[in-house]
């Protein structure tokens, strides 16, 4: 069972094992210098360790007390812990669960997988809290933005208030809701959390129920909680527009400046697409387009209506927030529209009648054919385009009105068309690629072509070393200071563990003298420092192009050290109590 750690629940599994000291030192460390928690995401205990206090330079690492302490303790200590697997750098999760008082919350810093029922927060309120903190000028919003994403990959037990979410409204009194701990996570028909068991709570007195490591003025509270409300409550009021009015409000500038979700990701938005959506306005006779504007008289939504050739009135797919689409749906209901049960490009035929009547009906709407077209979610197909006006459907045709660029796709075969989830568009075979590990087709933009498995995976799945792609399987990251490699990637088979498993580097740079049988590295020496003290004698791993002689070398460890009495480099004497010697 893989276990991937962050530093701040590093921190945190220390503190609950005992190691209540290390766990001061991370934390001392963290808030003074709070770094994204993908900075040290490992699965790897030491590694994760390694990876955050590595990003501090040499001098910092070595004079700043709380970096000594936790560097000695991963390195000479660590390895003689009980709840410490080091074949695998990862704890004991049964010895570790015996010793911990609160074993919910251990298991919850584990991080043993992310799904819906252990999700801490749905994905929608994570990104929206992001975005208002990364906007903001608050203080402390830094590592509050790092605790939250921390919080937001961690698996919740039932143990845990979890499941946090919220949703727009109209009026200020805004709510926040979770399911409270002892309850059963419920998931309706949609994979969506049931409205069962759940419960709502203002945002300060909510937000505060996750597990946050560090504390937070309430002036942070309340300057938080006036920005979370601001987003989450819209005014609206709709109207219905036709004629060139539908092209006004098409465009980006009149758009709202609040989050308004699918809508600001439409690709008809743009200036240069009015000339497409003039097809809108040419046909008034037909369509027509209801927008929803805030207070500000911007655009949060909106939904073109048709007049089917056999009278049936059809809202088309809706663009906005989920509040604004629900919104829009019961206005239909009241109007006598059908809508459709998904807002999709790829569902073309799935209606609500306004009684609730689930149908698959195919539609024909006789139009002018004006030979530019907009792209089209729905009644995007037609048989002929030769004449002065056609008939679109929303089944099938020869030609599909899905280009952004006032054009049309002509389909000769069906059989030779695919799907992409992600461009949300259908392709022609010979312009999609097969990825085995989805089972689905994709657009070439999105994909690589990977060296190890000879074959095509997602571009975001990969790692680019020298000129080919490779799976994240295939490579290994190295983390050595004196590496010329530092900080990129290589081949698992050209990468090798040196120092005691302590860092990676390429294996190039490592190399066997057999006259002294001791490990080389390239860009220098290897020197074992055996440093005797008080409570014994110690030996240390460094690399000759850490110092630029003996004096510094010793140096440097009487400041991270205490009690020295003696410091040698393999047999040589090079420090003694009240006396230095090979200066």
């Amino acid at each position: 069972m893989e276990i991937k750690f962050t530093i701040i629940n590093v921190a945190s599994i220390f503190e609950m094992l005992g190691k209540t000291e290390q766990a001061k030192a991370i934390d001392s460390l963290y808030k003074e210098h709070p770094m994204p928690v993908t900075a040290s995401e490992s699965y790897g205990l030491r590694r994760c360790i390694y990876n955050y206090i590595n990003d501090f330079s040499y001098d910092f690492r070595t004079s700043n007390p709380n970096c000594v302490l936790i560097e000695k303790y991963i390195t000479e200590e660590l390895f003689d812990e009980l709840f410490y697997i080091k074949s695998d750098d990862t704890i004991d999760i049964g010895y570790s669960l015996s010793k911990v008082s609160n074993q919910q919350e251990f298991i919850s810093r584990i991080n043993l997988g992310w799904d819906i029922q252990t999700a801490s927060m749905s994905k929608r309120f994570y990104s929206n809290l992001h975005e208002i903190l990364c906007d903001s000028d608050l203080p402390e919003k830094d590592l509050f933005r790092h605790e939250l994403t921390n919080i937001n990959k961690m698996c919740m037990s039932i143990l845990s208030d979890r499941n946090f979410d919220a949703k727009e409204v109209e009026t200020e009194e805004f709510q926040i809701s979770y399911l409270p701990k002892g309850k059963a996570c419920k998931i309706s028909g949609d994979d969506k959390w049931s409205v069962q068991n759940r419960t709502k709570s203002k945002f300060v007195k909510g937000i505060k129920k996750l597990p946050f490591r560090y504390t937070y003025s309430n002036t942070f509270y309340e300057k938080l909680n006036n920005l979370v409300v601001a987003h989450y409550t819209m005014i609206t009021k709709f109207i219905v527009v036709d004629g060139y009015d539908i092209v006004k409000y098409y465009k980006e500038n009149s758009y709202s400046s609040k989050n308004t979700a699918s809508l600001q990701d439409s690709c008809m938005r743009h200036d240069h697409c009015s000339e497409y959506i003039k097809f809108y306005a040419e046909n008034k006779d037909v369509v027509k387009m209801l927008v929803s504007l805030d207070d500000n008289d911007k655009v949060v939504g909106r939904a073109l209506l048709w007049t089917a050739d056999c009278g049936t009135k059809i809202m088309d797919r809706i663009y906005g927030t989920e509040i604004t689409v629900e919104k829009f749906k019961k206005w239909a209901i009241e109007n006598d529209y059908v809508h459709k049960q998904y807002q999709s490009y790829s569902e073309t035929n799935t209606w609500v009648s306004n009684e609730g009547n689930f149908s698959n009906d195919e539609y024909e709407i006789t139009v002018k054919n004006i030979r530019t077209m907009p792209y089209m979610d729905t009644f995007k197909f037609t048989q002929d385009i030769s004449g002065d006006t056609m008939v679109l459907n929303n089944s099938d045709g020869s030609y599909e009105f899905t280009n952004t660029d006032g054009n049309y796709e002509y389909f000769e075969d069906e059989g030779d068309y695919v799907y992409c989830e992600i461009s949300d568009e259908r392709l022609h075979v010979d312009d999609a690629y097969y990825v085995e590990s989805t089972g689905a087709y994709y657009h070439e933009r999105y994909v690589v072509y990977c060296q190890d498995i000879q074959g095509y995976e997602l571009e975001d799945d990969c790692i680019e070393v020298g000129d080919n792609w490779y799976t994240s399987d295939s490579v290994t990251y190295i983390d050595h200071p004196e590496s010329e490699y530092n900080g990129e990637y290589v081949l698992n088979e050209d990468a090798i563990w040196v120092d005691g498993d302590r860092y990676t580097c390429h294996i190039d740079e490592s190399s066997y003298d057999e006259l002294n049988e001791e490990e080389k590295f390239a860009s220098g020496d290897r020197l074992e420092v055996e440093v005797t003290k008080l409570d014994g004698t110690f030996t240390y791993n460094v690399y000759s192009g850490w110092y630029r002689d003996n004096e510094e070398l010793v140096s440097n460890f009487l400041e991270a050290l205490s009690e020295v009495s003696l410091i040698k480099i393999g047999s040589e004497e090079v420090y003694k109590l009240e006396e230095v010697v090979n200066e």
